[in-house]
């Protein structure tokens, strides 16, 4: 588990080469943040086991939904949403994007490059195009990949556990509305109890001061 999840967030840059680095020096940082915002006093003697696993889990997974694979890029060239969002942004010349999305043009349901040259600044514009489509919804995509646990190794975690982790995840990218409908207290595993509203709060605060 350990290693899949390193081995996509290492994948990232590839579609995302123009953000800083998603790997898990991202999720160290993020660690670092928190432990700094919260105290390691308070880490160590106020979370309960569930808070810690939350927060580690979470700081790792969060952005496993900015991992596309080759696969599925190809099948965006098909996907109707995905062509509808290239279309938009040639239809607004503002748009910082325009200058990519203006090298691309449908035949059929197709999208395909225009067989025209691409300027030096437009080589990645594939690249440009698919991280801003996917970047808008990776919170809910990393939630799908936490929920279907087909690598993650989380089958010996109870289910209601596995849908509090996939919601802090998801409330990453969200409105902030989203993340004040999180419950403040749910019951963990055992005895102890967890606090995912706490936990999705630190993860964002964590996240917007990984600006390095």
């Amino acid at each position: 588990s350990r290693d899949y999840v390193f081995q996509k967030l290492n994948a990232i840059s590839h579609v995302f080469p123009h953000y800083s680095l998603h790997d898990i020096s991202h999720s160290e940082a993020i660690l670092t943040n928190i432990e700094r915002i919260a105290g390691k006093e308070t880490l160590e003697n106020k979370f309960s086991a569930e808070d810690l696993w939350l927060l580690l889990c979470s700081a790792c997974y969060h952005d496993l939904g900015m991992f596309v694979s080759g696969e599925e890029q190809k099948a965006l060239m098909q996907d109707e949403q995905f062509i509808e969002h290239v279309k938009k942004i040639q239809n607004n010349e503002k748009s910082y994007l325009h200058a990519y999305a203006i090298n691309f043009e449908t035949r059929g349901d197709t999208l395909v490059q225009k067989e025209t040259l691409i300027e030096d600044k437009a080589i990645n514009a594939l690249n440009f195009l698919i991280a801003d489509y996917i970047r808008k919804n990776h919170g809910e995509r990393s939630e799908s990949e936490i929920m279907s646990d087909e690598n993650l190794a989380l089958h010996f975690i109870p289910e209601r556990m596995k849908q509090i982790l996939g919601a802090i995840c998801k409330c990453h990218t969200s409105d902030f509305k989203e993340v004040m409908l999180l419950p403040y207290l749910e019951k963990g595993i055992y005895v102890d109890d967890c606090h995912p509203k706490y936990i999705a709060c630190l993860l964002r605060l964590g996240d917007l001061l990984d600006m390095d």
